[in-house]
């Protein structure tokens, strides 16, 4: 009998570390599960602040090559309209030239007139003194 109740003693000294390992176990699982919760949570959250952050590149991506675009086409209108602008600069020019060489070619016809007329008040001086 008493071996019989030493062995009861160590059969329930075994179940009684088996029952506690067993909710050291239970627990342990508990603790992994939520951790795993807690793990799935911030991965989800990762995953959609780099979705947020990837619509928010191509967003900015986006309004970035239209303004690019908008820009070209300023810069286009612009060189156009410089083009034009030199062209009627060249033609004021030219035009600012042949009115420069008209100023020149009266100046010398008025010089001529004037040296004709003076000429011809002397021509006539001399005419009127000669006749008297």
């Amino acid at each position: 009998m008493r071996l019989r109740s030493e062995h009861d003693v160590e059969k329930n000294k075994w179940a009684t570390e088996r029952d506690d390992l067993d909710q050291s176990v239970r627990e342990a699982s508990l603790r992994i599960a939520g951790l795993e919760e807690l793990v799935s949570e911030k991965e989800n959250a990762g995953q959609s602040m780099a979705q947020e952050w990837r619509d928010k590149t191509l967003r900015l991506r986006s309004e970035g090559i239209k303004e690019i675009e908008a820009l070209r086409s300023q810069n286009g209108m612009l060189s156009s309209r410089c083009d034009e602008l030199n062209t009627t600069v060249t033609k004021l020019r030219s035009e600012l030239e042949a009115a420069s060489a008209n100023y020149t070619h009266v100046a010398r016809l008025r010089q001529l007139l004037q040296t004709a007329e003076r000429r011809l008040a002397e021509s006539q001086k001399h005419a009127r003194a000669a006749s008297s």
